[in-house]
C-alpha cells in the first residue's frame, strides 16, 4: 500500500503541474493577444494596413488558444 500510496501523491504532482503550466501558458496567450488587439485598434498610429494583419494572427491565435477549454468545459458538462 505504501508504494500505492506513493504513485498516487506522484500522480496527483503531475496532474497539477501540468494544469498550473498549463493555465499559466494560456493565461498568457489570451492577455497578450488581447493586448495586440486592443492596441491596434485604439492607438491610431499603428492603425496601418500591416497592423491589421498581425491584429488577425492575433485573433486567429485567441480563438486557437481558448477553443479547446471552451470545448472541455462544455464537454465536461454533457
Amino acid at each position: 500500500t505504501s508504494l500505492h500510496a506513493i504513485m498516487c501523491c506522484t500522480l496527483l504532482q503531475e496532474a497539477v503541474f501540468t494544469i498550473l503550466i498549463l493555465g499559466c501558458l494560456i493565461t498568457v496567450t489570451v492577455v497578450g493577444n488581447i493586448l495586440v488587439i486592443l492596441s491596434v485598434l485604439t492607438h491610431n498610429p499603428l492603425k496601418i494596413l500591416s497592423n491589421y494583419y498581425v491584429v488577425s494572427l492575433a485573433v486567429a491565435d485567441l480563438t486557437v488558444s481558448t477553443a479547446p477549454v471552451i470545448i472541455c468545459f462544455m464537454l465536461s458538462y454533457v
